[in-house]
């Protein structure tokens, strides 16, 4: 190439060149210009920021402000932190800016000014939001006919379509948030512009390090914000110290007060990475599915009521408490046995310690141990709908059923309880029967609410285990989850056939939540329900003083349930001796039954049920739901005074039980839709579609109680048909 080349070749390409670097140039000029402007922004508020106190003197104003407001309005922080003395997280000022020195690491908690980082963090938050998530299925199918699910389905379905239609799109953290949960408080300036900027109804704020909560006493302008709460109805909880084992239970119960909806859709802002921060997010992020899991529903409450009324007039004995029970038995080992993969790997060491221990079999287990030539000595059930009836029949013979010995809550079928002659029902906690139960004058006293008593049939043996008085529980086959690729239930049992083939009777659709540890071997997935299962069993575990408790499964590892492996067994049966089982069980049982009245039950529960007084609060609550709703702040108004309304009426728990799930779940949804949308006036016309069937719902509910409270409720399913058909019992 020659000289006239290469200058024509440069001269062509510099257009080019000096076009890309004065875009690059616009660019820079962009970014400073921007950088400029947010810098100028921020000095402006650090100019009034600073008036909060960066000196020693302001620091000790505003300590004395914050102290005489909560004294006002939280005494119990005010003594708390009156006279506290800091030990690891100290006030510091550094530049004239008030920071906070960390003892341990030696440095200061924040880089750069304080106020500066929160700002920028706020902003940054403001623009991606992250916020809870409850997800509810709608059920087409609907096979029970009732009257929740189909009002249900169609606010699911609306806000399914609202979900699909903004799944990509960007959002901004709104102006009204029903909820908003701070992890962390650190200085608090989060706090201040936080609350600044957005309207927010529920506010929760925790800090595990109290030196952290007590800095922010020096520097936030608690007094105001407390004020300016007070004055918008806002609710605000604060939990402060160390709580990792509580703190999930401690914020659930506390949503109580106002609607369990509100964690449905609640706003999230994290402070800070610190692991105590990170663990309790953490365990709100894991256990943020068991939100809704004891809602129950509308129908479900009708169908516990009319199922209990019918087993009290068919004379099927109540369970006395445990301290009525003296058994003889007390000391002998229980095996709790459950339908899990590993009861086949266990199967020998049951059938050599059968004579020496009391068995005890849940749901579907029976199919299997009847197939190894086991009889159990009581047997669980715990499902209420009528299909069981026929599930049982499938489970062996007759005439051995009514040999059986049979525990189950009383909400469950009578037709389940007609199959056993020796009998008794249990109480559950938190049920619209056991409610009206207790009420009753022959009942009153004798009998307890069992609080632990599902959700699995699991819960319920262990539950009639500890109240029956028996002192060593050892599961087997209570696996709660399985391997990955591994069978579902034993292979004995009725899911499979006679060679061990899949019968795919059981279908699975809850998506696996989480690898958990083994009690005896590797990890094991398992999903919401028996997550909540073990959870429970854990809870009744560290509840009950006086026994032992053992877990001989190859599945999910039990709290308080200390492993065992079968051929560690041996040790715990001093003696090779059979036990008189029959009698002392019947004894026991005979002992343990509380029998009534049926005919004056009948009239007592019918007086109980007050049709009228339910017809009048369905109609008060509508008439509530039907104001004008124009903006999310009148929606959200209208959700809490429904919720107010009702637990207005918790003098007759009944009715309160009674609509509680439905309105909790359907409350959940109409949240949602709220913030599903970019665009105001599109959520609230999806609100108010939603709010359209819950309207429908209370226009319907007093009918459906009318109709269906005094009768036994009966539904069909497909594969208890198909199970019957294929079962060699009971043809």
């Amino acid at each position: 190439m020659n000289s006239n080349e290469i200058e024509n070749n440069i001269t062509n390409d510099l257009p080019d060149k000096i076009a890309k670097l004065e875009e690059k140039a616009r660019i820079v000029g962009e970014r400073l210009s921007k950088q400029e402007h947010l810098e100028a922004e921020l000095q402006s508020l650090a100019d009034n920021m600073s008036l909060l106190g960066d000196t020693e003197q302001g620091l000790a104003d505003m300590f004395l402000r914050n102290m005489n407001a909560f004294k006002i309005y939280l005494p119990d922080i005010y003594h708390q932190f009156v006279d506290y003395h800091a030990n690891n997280y100290l006030i510091n000022i550094v530049d004239g800016f008030v920071n906070i020195f960390d003892k341990n690491s030696n440095s200061n908690l924040y880089t750069y000014p304080p106020y500066l980082e929160e700002i920028h963090r706020v902003k940054y938050y403001q623009c991606n939001p992250i916020s809870t998530q409850l997800k509810l299925y709608s059920d087409l199918v609907n096979q029970g006919g009732f009257m929740h699910v189909s009002n249900l389905n169609p606010i699911i379905q609306r806000l399914e379509k609202r979900e699909a239609e903004y799944k990509n799109k960007p959002r901004n953290a709104p102006k009204v948030m029903n909820s908003l949960l701070i992890f962390g408080v650190g200085l608090g300036y989060h706090i201040d512009l936080l609350l600044g900027q957005h309207q927010v109804n529920n506010l929760y704020i925790v800090e595990p390090e109290l030196d952290l909560f007590y800095s922010s006493l020096f520097v936030t302008n608690w007094a105001g914000l407390l004020n300016k709460l007070d004055k918008s109805n806002c609710d605000l909880y604060l939990s402060l110290g160390e709580q990792k084992e509580s703190f999930f239970d401690d914020l659930h119960l506390k949503t109580y007060a106002t609607g369990q909806y509100a964690l449905a859709k609640a706003f999230a802002y994290i402070h800070n990475d610190s692991p105590e921060i990170l663990t309790l997010v953490n365990d709100f992020k894991n256990r943020f599915r068991e939100v809704n899991t004891s809602w129950g529903f509308f129908d479900d409450g009708v169908i516990s009521i009319s199922h209990l009324l019918e087993n009290l007039t068919n004379k099927t004995p109540l369970f006395k408490k445990q301290a009525m029970i003296n058994n003889v038995l007390a000391d002998i080992p229980v095996f709790i046995v459950g339908n899990g993969p590993s009861l086949d790997e266990l199967i020998d060491t049951i059938k050599a310690y059968q004579d020496q221990a009391i068995i005890i079999s849940c749901g579907s287990t029976l199919s299997a141990l009847y197939k190894y030539g086991i009889i159990p000595d009581i047997h669980c059930e715990q499902e209420r709908t009528s299909p069981i009836a026929k599930q049982v029949e499938c489970y062996c013979p007759s005439d051995i059923l009514r040999t059986i010995n049979f525990v189950a809550p009383a909400t469950v079928h009578p037709d389940v309880f007609a199959k056993f002659n020796n009998k008794l029902m249990m109480l559950k906690d938190y049920e619209p029967a056991s409610i009206l139960a207790q009420g009753l004058s022959g009942i009153q006293g004798q009998t307890d609410n069992h609080k632990y008593i599902n959700p699995t049939v699991a819960n319920t043996a262990l539950t009639a285990a500890i109240s029956m008085g028996f002192k060593n529980i050892y599961f087997c086959g209570v696996d709660l989850g399985h391997k990955v690729g591994g069978s579902h239930h034993s292979k004995k049992s009725f899911y499979y056939n006679e060679a061990e083939i899949d019968l795919n009777f059981y279908h699975n659709t809850k998506k696996a939540v989480k690898l958990f540890e083994g009690n005896l071997s590797g990890q094991f997935v398992t999903d919401n329900f028996f997550e909540l299962s073990r959870r429970m069993i854990e809870q009744l575990i560290q509840t009950t003083d006086d026994s032992c408790f053992f877990n001989l499964s190859d599945g999910i590892k039990i709290a308080g349930a200390m492993p065992l492996a079968k051929k560690e067994l041996a040790s715990h049966f001093d003696n090779k001796n059979k036990i008189d089982k029959n009698g002392e069980i019947n004894q026991l049982f005979s002992q343990a039954k509380l029998m009534l009245n049926n005919t004056k039950v009948r009239e007592e529960l019918n007086s109980s049920l007050d049709l009228p007084g339910f017809e009048f609060l369905c109609d008060k609550l509508l008439l509530s739901a039907s104001v004008q709703v124009n903006h999310c702040s009148d929606a959200l108004t209208l959700l809490a005074t429904q919720m107010q309304l009702l637990q207005g009426s918790y003098s007759n728990q009944n009715f309160y039980l009674l609509l509680n799930g439905s309105m909790l779940q359907m409350f959940s949804m109409l949240l949602r839709l709220l913030y599903e949308s970019n665009d105001e006036k599109e959520a609230l016309n999806d609100f108010k579609y939603g709010l359209g069937h819950y309207q429908g719902f209370l226009v319907a509910a007093p009918k459906y109680y009318r109709d269906n409270v005094l009768v036994a409720h009966e539904m069909t399913s497909g594969f208890h048909e198909s199970l019957k058909s294929i079962s060699q019992y009971n043809k």
